[in-house]
C-alpha cells in the first residue's frame, strides 16, 4: 500500500508542477499572440516533453526512450484535443485565458493518468512476452 501511495504522491507533484508550467506558458504565449486557442494550444505542446520525463524518471521511475514516447504522444491524443477544444470553445465564448487555462488543468488529467497506466508505462507481463 505504500508503494501505491507513493507512486499517486509522485504522480500529483509532476501533476502540478506540470499545471504550473502549463498556466505560466499559456498566460504567457496570449500576451504575445492574443489568442486563447493559439495561446493554449501552443503551452500543450510545450510543456508535453517536461511532463513525460518527469512522468518517466520520477513517477514511474525508467528511463525515458523514444518508444515510451511515442506511446505517450499517442495516449495524450485524448488529452490533446479536448485540450485543443477547450481553448477552441474558450475563443468562441470570448472566456478569458485564466479561466480556459484552468479548466484544462482540471478537466485533463484523468484520461493522460488512464492512458499512462493502461498502455505507455504498462508493465508487460510474460504473456506478453
Amino acid at each position: 500500500m505504500a508503494k501505491f501511495i507513493s507512486k499517486w504522491l509522485r504522480y500529483g507533484l509532476v501533476g502540478v508542477a506540470s499545471a504550473v508550467l502549463y498556466v505560466l506558458l499559456a498566460n504567457s504565449l496570449f500576451s504575445v499572440v492574443n489568442s486563447v486557442f493559439l495561446s493554449t494550444s501552443a503551452a500543450y505542446v510545450l510543456s508535453h516533453p517536461l511532463s513525460f520525463i518527469s512522468h518517466s524518471l520520477f513517477t514511474y521511475r525508467r528511463p525515458p526512450t523514444w518508444s515510451a514516447y511515442g506511446k505517450y504522444w499517442i495516449g495524450s491524443g485524448v488529452t490533446a484535443i479536448s485540450t485543443f477544444s477547450i481553448g477552441a470553445l474558450g475563443t468562441l465564448l470570448s472566456m478569458p485565458i485564466s479561466t480556459v487555462s484552468v479548466i484544462v488543468v482540471v478537466a485533463t488529467p484523468v484520461s493522460q493518468i488512464l492512458m499512462n497506466e493502461l498502455y505507455t508505462f504498462r508493465r508487460k507481463s510474460r504473456r506478453d512476452s
